[in-house]
């Protein structure tokens, strides 16, 4: 019976695996779409292949986390969360004093979203020859705002689930 177990989670993990191009493709046209919508929105004319160039600059900050978690895998072994939390504000509070809908959006604001945000910023600014300060606020503006409301979203889902 655990040999069947280990057959279907193996071929799970192959068609995860396989879906993970998919959903990287995704991730970077939703993320572009919702900054050239914004951008068309606050009217400022920067061009949609820019944008995608500049999300795919940014998104190179997401390979530090997973290199933490190899380097520090011996160390945190009973807790694999813990090389995370060091990065997040809930690092600073007790866990049982956070609402449960925030604790998503406390652990998906962390270090390397927050310099996700500063390179996306400082590629637009580089791309589009514009100041560093009025990009980083309107990348604030169009995609912290999504974040922000799909972490809460997520958060209260998770609620409501669990």
């Amino acid at each position: 019976m655990s040999n069947l177990f280990f057959e279907r989670q193996q071929k799970v993990s192959y068609f995860l695996l396989l879906l993970y191009p998919l959903f990287l493709c995704f991730k970077l046209f939703g993320i572009t779409c919702i900054l050239d919508t914004g951008f068309t929105l606050l009217k400022k004319n920067i061009p949609f292949q820019q944008l995608l160039l500049a999300v795919i600059l940014a998104e190179y900050v997401y390979i530090f986390p997973d290199l933490i978690k190899l380097v520090g895998q011996q160390r945190w072994l009973e807790n694999p969360y813990l090389p995370y939390l060091s990065f997040t504000p809930l690092w600073f509070f007790e866990q049982p004093a956070i609402p449960f809908f925030l604790k998503y959006l406390f652990n998906s604001f962390n270090l390397f979203e927050c310099i996700y945000i500063l390179l996306l910023s400082y590629a637009i600014s580089t791309f589009h020859q514009t100041g560093f300060l009025n990009n980083c606020i309107s990348v604030l503006k169009t995609y912290g705002i999504f974040i922000l409301g799909w972490s809460l979203c997520i958060g209260l889902y998770l609620e409501n689930i669990l």
